[in-house]
């Protein structure tokens, strides 16, 4: 493997993907965070459409899972 393949391996090996759950139900949150978090992601967490929305503003994840039905903004309009 050339040195530059080397080294972008490297990076890749040591890049966490983040992941942002939003969901409205606490419990909800909770549980897709213990089924993620022994993979070593980074979670980030939004109750609601809002404030996923502002999260979005800030840091761009790898992955959004979010609940469909919520009561501000559900998970199609946000």
């Amino acid at each position: 493997m050339s040195t530059p393949a080397r080294s972008a391996s490297s990076l890749a090996d040591r890049v966490v993907p983040t992941i942002l759950v939003v969901d409205d139900d606490a419990f909800q949150r909770k549980l897709g965070g213990k089924l993620l978090e022994a993979a070593q992601y980074r979670l980030v967490y939004a109750e609601s459409g809002a404030q996923a929305l502002g999260i979005l503003r800030r840091i761009r994840p790898d992955l959004i899972l979010m609940d469909v039905v919520m009561p501000d903004l559900d998970g199609i309009e946000t």
